[in-house]
């Protein structure tokens, strides 16, 4: 039975890369001996893998395999990490207001020093709170 050039044409790449039994190899030798035309297509064939193992690989940067597994695969995944984000949205804002606090807190009593001092008797503070409340009454007074 001859072998036709469409059906070598199917098996050149095995042929070329040795994947091919011997028998199936010595049909497509002899098609090939036979064939200019399909003599002409593999040795082209044989020229492009050449000059693409010639070709230099680029470098791939060493963390490319970890940015690549995480990367979601389904919508399902995306719509899950989306919803989690949204989940952790209040967190900075949530942050910025406990620091404002905190400095507020912490840092102005350190700079206007108003604290109470152990040096000033109780009596000073009891009388304070007392000025404090009769001021009061004297202005819902009027």
């Amino acid at each position: 039975m001859k072998t036709t050039c469409s059906k070598v044409r199917k098996k050149f790449n095995r042929y070329i890369d040795d994947r091919l039994n011997e028998k199936e190899k010595g049909k497509i030798s002899l098609h090939l001996k036979n064939c200019p035309r399909c003599k002409k297509d593999i040795h082209d064939l044989l020229n492009v893998n050449k000059l693409l193992k010639e070709i230099e690989q680029p470098s791939i940067p060493c963390n490319t395999i970890e940015k690549i597994k995480h990367i979601p695969k389904t919508r399902a995944e995306k719509v899950k990490i989306l919803r989690f984000k949204e989940k952790l949205r209040p967190v900075p804002v949530a942050a910025s207001i406990l620091l404002t606090i905190f400095l507020a807190v912490f840092a102005g009593e350190q700079v206007t020093g108003v604290k109470e001092s152990p040096e000033i008797p109780a009596e000073y503070h009891l009388a304070q709170e007392s000025l404090y409340t009769l001021w009061e009454e004297i202005r819902y007074e009027r």
